[in-house]
């Protein structure tokens, strides 16, 4: 019976050894990286998130710059047939425009994102965007001083081609730094902001092209191309005057060196 209770006393001891040394091997609270997306903890009013947003003079920059773009844009594609057909050309060549913007702001969304992926230079391929797409907003301007040849629609295919590659990619880029800038505010406050504020600049851009055009005395919208130019340039302005660290990206950095640190 002796030998018994020393083998059980002895077992009872291993084992409180073993929870002792266990206990001081493993950590007493594990720290668990968090996303970015679950870091704005506090239930706030969407209008709470929005005046926070709205003091962010760098967001600000970045709503400006879209709003404008985003409003020549939008009225240049709603007034094309409008401006084209003055100078010889057909509704055909204006579908044929269309049909080229779409797919090379495709492939220019495309490659500009995976430059954007692997360098993580979002300003600079933005402000890169912007000036490459008023040049070629310029470059269609200057096609459509002369009435439709050959060689002029040649041009006009070219630089409407490259007003895709280059515009198209802003959308995202945009977005990305608007994230970037206002973290750690949820992202559906800085995209709804950006998508409104653009949404009511186009609307008063078309209305405010179309009265260009009924002042005219030939009713050309000439006028209004060489407008919508100009609101271009000053819409690449704010992209220049950003400069606002990229929050996200340091906060995700941050958080991936003490995860390893802490596996290491």
């Amino acid at each position: 019976n002796s030998d018994r209770s020393s083998g059980s006393s002895g077992s009872s001891g291993t084992g409180t050894d073993t929870e002792s040394s266990l206990s001081e091997v493993a950590p007493s609270k594990i720290t668990i990286p968090i996303g970015p997306s679950v870091v704005h903890m506090e239930p706030n009013s969407f209008a709470k998130d929005f005046w926070v947003v709205i003091k962010n003079i760098h967001f600000l920059f970045l709503v400006v710059s879209y709003s404008l773009g985003f409003a020549v844009i939008q009225s240049f594609a709603v007034m094309l047939d409008q401006i084209i057909v003055p100078m010889g050309y057909s509704i055909k060549d204006g579908s044929i425009f269309g049909i080229i913007v779409v797919c090379t702001g495709m492939f220019g969304a495309v490659i500009m994102g995976l430059v954007a992926d692997y360098t993580k230079r979002y300003k600079l391929l933005l402000c890169l965007s912007g000036l490459g797409g008023c040049a070629s907003f310029a470059w269609f301007a200057i096609n459509m001083l002369r009435h439709r040849t050959t060689i002029g629609m040649v041009m006009s295919c070219i630089s409407i081609a490259l007003l895709g590659f280059f515009a198209c990619p802003t959308v995202p880029l945009t977005l990305e730094l608007s994230v970037e800038t206002s973290f750690p505010m949820p992202e559906n406050v800085s995209a709804s902001i950006l998508n409104a504020c653009s949404t009511l600049v186009s609307a008063v851009c078309v209305l405010s092209l179309d009265m260009v055009k009924k002042d005219s005395k030939t009713g050309s919208m000439q006028s209004a191309l060489w407008i919508c130019l100009g609101l271009l340039g000053v819409a690449i302005i704010p992209m220049f005057l950003f400069g606002s660290p990229y929050k996200r990206m340091e906060y995700e950095k941050q958080k991936r060196l003490q995860h390893s640190q802490y596996t290491s």
